[in-house]
């Protein structure tokens, strides 16, 4: 893809096989890299922390392959359906709490 483009993706625990987190990213492989290798302490690095405790790593998959001008509200919009469908999802509220859907 171009260096216009984001792709929209998941990560989805394979013990629960439920979504976890909704994301963007313009590099799949460095996008998973940086999760699976965090040292940040947030919800979703602690989650992937427990799920690599066990022997497993988080399931990657794209969603959406979106320009980047509109990646923010795919994102966005990707989250809240997830929401309404039930997946309690990691994602930290900071960033998304801006987005008009």
């Amino acid at each position: 893809m171009t260096e216009h483009t984001q792709y929209i993706y998941t990560l989805t625990c394979p013990i629960s096989m439920r979504v976890i987190y909704i994301g963007q990213t313009c590099n799949i492989g460095g996008r998973l890299y940086g999760h699976c290798f965090s040292k940040n302490k947030t919800k979703i690095s602690n989650r992937i922390q427990e799920i690599k405790a066990v022997g497993k790593m988080p399931l990657f998959d794209v969603l959406d392959i979106v320009s980047i001008s509109e990646a923010h509200y795919w994102e966005m919009h990707y989250i809240q359906l997830m929401k309404t469908w039930g997946f309690e999802l990691l994602n930290t509220q900071k960033k998304h709490k801006k987005a008009i859907l």
